[in-house]
């Protein structure tokens, strides 16, 4: 016993013939993201915004097993699924994959026979969702946990929005995610199926167009009952083909385009490439109003008549025309005079800030149901921060950074001011509805991180098995400094920035394989003296609407870009 202590003290002492054993790695840095740009509203936002998300975090045990994400509002028990679509692009960048991911997984495992997807899944009886929800349904039961759903067959972008939330995440996660399995299929040939059942299902073939009830822009309520049948499409509802629904199938069909052709599904790619370019003709055939700028909110469709005539030409809808700003229905010219519409309709009516729903809203009276029956309520003609903050993305990547970048810190300055990211405002600029909405903490999160701080995260074009960087900040003359991270993922991004009227400086990291760099510079000024990493680099610049960037297409993964800014 005496030599084995001796041995072990000659061990410990380093005397034996075994090595010492090395000291333990140090912990991995935590994984946080945040932002700094001196701007108290913009550096406010993101604390506010993880509040928000933490407020309505959702769990609960389904078919595909444990479901974590998030509701709609802290009111709102169940996980929507074109609310939680809009929080993908930041909620992936401050939480695990189960809690960004599950929640879709779960969607499509209850997928009708028809293709078609549920508004809203929630754990709970039936009977505690039937007073508003008359049509719930329980869709899955195991021992005292259930899951009871709901269609507000009134919409039809419940496809399309669970489409967009798997391009972000494919786009994050790679291709090898469209192959989860879903109950039995493939994930990426449920959203085929999905969508599908929208383009083909739900399509007036006069006009080409997808169908749905008519309701306030992108609303899910019609005028024909006064009560909750008013969610549901019935013999007594009137039919349109509406721009917001119209504008997101079409960017739902180039993105499962992209995620086919990535998915080794060459067909299917060609066949929604197809698709999508038929639908854009189509929008801007059936909806475009060219002599005033904008596309008409909905075009009537055979039907039930509406409660009274209305001229729909005449009403602008926000939330719609961003959305068909971002779908590529526009050229440079087109997208530049509609944002010069809606920023005089805001002003005519003294909005505060842009992302009213509708200028002019329907007439008291039309909508029956008493939550849209007043001028200026909810979605008729209320300020939603959900569609100001995508209105604000549009105008930042769509060659109109400057008003886009006065948008976005308008936004961000109420909300931290009030602390609140309310789900709507009255045109008095007081909030409504929840005051926690995720909706409005996903979008403004959003067209803060990828439109005015540019940063994204997205598949190689040249190699789509490969992750690539891409910042393109808008942030104008100033310091900024950014850093990001996947918690569970190999995924980290950030950056050191400052412009000044004569140079800039630009030292970015990542962990991707390589990086895109597309620096907005101020207004009349030009880059010389391009370096990257020191060395001489030949500038390219790209024009986008109003905005000049000096371009590196393909960068390495990190690096410091510098440039003198000159008159030109």
């Amino acid at each position: 016993m005496r030599r084995l202590l001796l041995a072990a003290a000659l061990l410990a002492a380093g005397c034996g013939s075994r090595a010492p054993e090395p000291p333990p790695p140090p912990p991995a840095p935590a994984c946080t993201t945040w932002w700094r740009t001196g701007d108290a509203g913009l550096d406010g936002l993101l604390p506010l915004v993880k509040e928000t998300l933490q407020a309505n975090e959702r769990q609960f045990a389904g078919r595909t097993g444990p479901v974590r994400g998030f509701g709609a509002g802290e009111a709102y028990p169940q996980i929507w699924i074109r609310d939680s679509a809009t929080l993908v692009p930041i909620a992936r960048w401050l939480y695990p994959r189960d809690r960004v991911a599950s929640w879709l997984v779960e969607h499509l495992a209850h997928q009708h026979s028809d293709s078609s997807l549920n508004d809203w899944i929630a754990a709970g009886p039936v009977e505690e969702f039937r007073p508003w929800a008359p049509r719930a349904e329980e869709i899955w039961r195991r021992g005292p946990d259930r899951i009871t759903a709901d269609r507000n067959t009134t919409e039809a972008d419940q496809e399309s929005s669970a489409v967009l939330a798997a391009w972000e995440l494919f786009e994050f996660y790679g291709p090898i995610w469209l192959d989860t399995g879903v109950a039995g299929r493939p994930l990426l040939d449920r959203l085929d199926a999905a969508l599908l059942s929208v383009s083909e299902g739900r399509r007036d073939t006069p006009t080409g167009l997808v169908v749905s009830a008519l309701t306030a822009d992108w609303g899910d309520v019609s005028p024909a009952h006064g009560d909750q049948r008013a969610i549901y499409l019935d013999e007594q509802t009137p039919r349109v083909g509406g721009l917001y629904t119209n504008a997101m199938a079409l960017i739902a069909a180039r993105r499962l385009a992209e995620m086919a052709s990535d998915g080794a599904r060459p067909l299917r790619a060609r066949a929604w490439s197809s698709t999508a370019d038929r639908m854009r003709i189509d929008l801007r055939n059936a909806l475009y109003l060219s002599q005033r700028g904008y596309f008409r909110v909905h075009r009537p469709l055979p039907g039930p008549p509406p409660p009274r005539r209305v001229d729909l030409d005449a009403m602008l809808a926000t939330g719609g025309n961003a959305i068909a700003a971002r779908a590529g229905a526009l050229d440079d010219a087109e997208r530049l005079r509609l944002f010069d519409e809606i920023e005089r309709r805001h002003q005519a009516i003294g909005a505060p800030v842009l992302g009213v729903t509708l200028i002019p809203p329907f007439p008291a009276g039309f909508f029956r149901h008493p939550i849209l029956a007043e001028e200026g309520s909810y979605q008729n003609g209320g300020h939603w921060d959900w569609f100001a903050g995508r209105l604000a993305l549009a105008m930042l990547e769509g060659g109109d950074a400057l008003r886009g970048r006065a948008q976005v810190r308008a936004l961000a300055a109420r909300a931290v001011q009030r602390r609140a990211l309310h789900e709507w405002h009255t045109a008095a600029g007081e909030g409504r509805g929840s005051p926690r909405y995720a909706g409005s903490a996903g979008a403004l999160a959003t067209a803060v991180l990828e439109g005015l701080l540019g940063l994204d995260w997205s598949r190689d074009p040249e190699r789509p098995l490969q992750a690539r960087a891409v910042f393109q900040p808008r942030l104008g003359p100033g310091n900024a400094r950014l850093e990001a991270c996947a918690p569970g993922e190999p995924v980290r991004a950030g950056y050191d920035y400052r412009q000044t009227a004569e140079a800039l400086r630009f030292d970015y990291r990542s962990s991707a394989a390589s990086a895109r760099l597309a620096i907005l510079l101020p207004p009349g000024r030009t880059a010389t003296a391009v370096s990257l990493d020191g060395a001489p680099h030949e500038p390219v610049q790209q024009e986008i609407g109003r905005d000049r960037y000096l371009v590196l297409e393909r960068a390495p993964a990190s690096g410091r870009l510098e440039a003198r800014l000159a008159p030109g």
